[in-house]
Order: C-alpha cells, then sequence, then structure tokens
C-alpha cells in the first residue's frame, strides 16, 4: 500500500517537475525569440566606469536561422552564433569571443564580456 502511495504522489508531482524546467528564463525557447532582432550597443561598464555610446549606424543582427551581422565602423562581419542555455554563452563561428546573456527583454540585452581579464557588460537596446 505504501508503494502504491507513493507511485500516486511520484506522478502528481511529475507536471510540477516539468514546468519548473521549462520556466528557465534563459532557455533557447525563450531567450532566441527575444535575441533575434537588430541591436546596438549603446552602454558599456566595466567595473564601476560606465561609458554612454554616441548614436551611430553600428549592430548586430541575431536571426532566427543561427547567422548574424555585425557592423563597427565600415567593417561588417558574417557568420553563425550558437547559444548554450545551460551555461548563458553566445558564441561566433568568426571570433572566440564569447558572451554570457546577463539578462535579455524585448527592449534591453546585457551581455557580459571578459577582456584581458577585466570583466564587462555591453547594454544593447534594439534598433528601430
Amino acid at each position: 500500500m505504501k508503494l502504491l502511495r507513493s507511485l500516486f504522489i511520484l506522478f502528481l508531482l511529475i507536471p510540477f517537475a516539468g514546468a519548473k524546467a521549462q520556466d528557465n528564463p534563459f532557455s533557447k525557447a525563450k531567450v532566441l525569440p527575444l535575441l533575434c532582432k537588430k541591436w546596438r550597443v549603446v552602454q558599456i561598464a566595466a567595473g564601476d566606469r560606465r561609458m554612454d555610446m554616441p548614436p551611430n549606424n553600428d549592430y548586430m543582427l541575431f536571426n532566427s536561422d543561427f547567422s548574424y551581422e555585425t557592423k563597427e565602423n565600415d567593417h561588417v562581419e558574417k557568420g553563425t552564433f550558437r547559444y548554450n542555455d545551460a551555461t548563458r554563452k553566445l558564441s561566433f563561428s568568426t571570433t572566440s569571443n564569447q558572451y554570457i546573456v546577463k539578462a535579455i527583454s524585448a527592449t534591453e540585452l546585457m551581455l557580459d564580456f571578459s577582456t584581458e581579464g577585466t570583466p564587462g557588460t555591453f547594454i544593447l537596446k534594439p534598433v528601430k
């Protein structure tokens, strides 16, 4: 009888365990629809310093087929990207740079990075 009761309780809890896993705000299913658009860096933070970026035509464009395009000054780079939801890392086919998705919404993307041992964060807004 105890075994039957334990199995019954286990079957009641299984749907909640699945729902908890799907609530991950950094899952591919939640991040990719928000990520796939054109973004512009508006601010860079490193340590306790912040630098606002002046308006320009630079951008990062992420597509749903996992291709991307970046434009910095007059240099355009194209390639593919990967997103690992377990580590929240974005990696790119054309560079060894990796970024960690710190936060993402429809109106803001925050990417953590490290350059020469100094951690920082890019704050991006969608290009309209």
